[in-house]
């Protein structure tokens, strides 16, 4: 796209906007400018290092654009990730016009060296198809909860783990709201060891510095969209207790407003079925402090069984010590067919 052409972004962005079946009447052109999710998606744009655009010609006339950003519009997932934007005119719809520009733009994006790419779009718009085969994948709702949000990756691994009700899948800074939510409950973060969120912020500074960690992973239901919750594996320092080079702790937490519904046990069911089958680990070890009996209970579903108690074990996120039972699963057939 010339630069002569830029403005042409914010016709096109009303373009791009899904008029869902049934609805009367027409769409403010407003809407662009009035919502500032809409406007990061076209204003000023070329003054970015990530701003990239293409457009599709027919007769000389543009016809169709898809461009990127990294700015706070409805698909933006952090700084890092360019954010997808497409539109067709109506006429020239259905010609494959759309897959030709976003193809181009998933190659130029990984010949740059990006990650990852990331987009939002309404759960009914049948334009969830196409992204789907041009390999971007559902992870969560968007910034309006009528929207999915999807990743597609690039040249960085973006492993998501599904089961029958969950998507597992790595942190994004966007979840840091929705995080927030969850983790300022009281009832959630201290029986396990940490103190409940302060703030939206205090969430973000979280994911960065500890849910970014390799092998973390959000809990997201495949049916809605929504956060629940929490669960992969710790190694090294992040352990609460020594381990072998083939060995991980398995952790985990599911939202109050989510409890009761069996989601710790099949979240921790494939976060392990990954680490024996993938990773190739011979033991999986893990823990509960005394009093948390839910816990206890999933490890016990899951197969694990009591290696020993520790007495005034460190909890050093609330600054005390408590009683910790600790259990095991390892990786002979007999323990992981209880699991399977």
């Amino acid at each position: 796209m010339q630069p002569s052409e830029y403005p042409l972004l914010e016709e096109f962005l009303y373009l791009a906007i899904y008029i869902p079946k049934g609805f009367e009447g027409e769409v403010p052109r407003s809407i662009i400018y009035d919502d500032p999710k809409c406007r990061a998606a076209f204003e000023n744009f070329g003054t970015l290092p990530d701003d990239r655009a293409l457009v599709a010609e027919v007769d000389g006339t543009v016809v169709g654009a898809c461009w990127v950003r990294t700015t706070d519009e409805y698909g933006h997932v952090d700084d890092g990730t360019p954010s997808f934007s497409i539109s067709v005119r109506k006429e020239c719809r259905g010609q494959g016009i759309g897959t030709a520009l976003m193809s181009r733009m998933i190659d130029d994006l990984r010949s740059a060296g990006y990650a990852r790419a990331s987009l939002s779009v309404q759960k009914e718009n049948p334009a969830c198809r196409l992204y789907e085969r041009l390999g971007f994948r559902v992870v969560g709702n968007g910034a309006d909860k009528s929207e999915w949000l999807m990743v597609r990756e690039l040249c960085g691994r973006f492993l998501i783990i599904e089961t029958d009700r969950l998507i597992l899948r790595p942190w994004l800074l966007s979840d840091a709201a929705d995080l927030f939510e969850l983790a300022s409950d009281p009832a959630v973060g201290p029986i396990a060891g940490w103190p409940p969120h302060k703030s939206v912020e205090d969430s973000s500074n979280i994911i960065k510095a500890v849910l970014s960690a390799p092998e973390t992973y959000a809990v997201v239901l495949k049916s809605s969209g929504e956060l629940v919750g929490c669960a992969g594996f710790n190694a090294g320092e992040a352990a609460s207790m020594p381990l072998a080079n083939d060995e991980l702790e398995l952790g985990y937490w599911i939202g109050k407003p989510y409890w009761g519904h069996g989601f710790a046990t099949e979240a921790a069911r494939a976060v392990i079925k990954h680490g024996f089958t993938d990773l190739g680990l011979s033991g999986i070890h893990s823990g509960y402090y005394d009093g948390n009996d839910r816990s206890r209970n999933v490890l016990e579903k899951l197969g694990f069984e009591f290696v020993r108690t520790v007495y005034d074990a460190p909890c050093p996120l609330l600054g005390e010590t408590r009683t910790e039972h600790l259990l095991n699963l390892s990786a002979d057939k007999r323990r992981i067919n209880s699991w399977q």
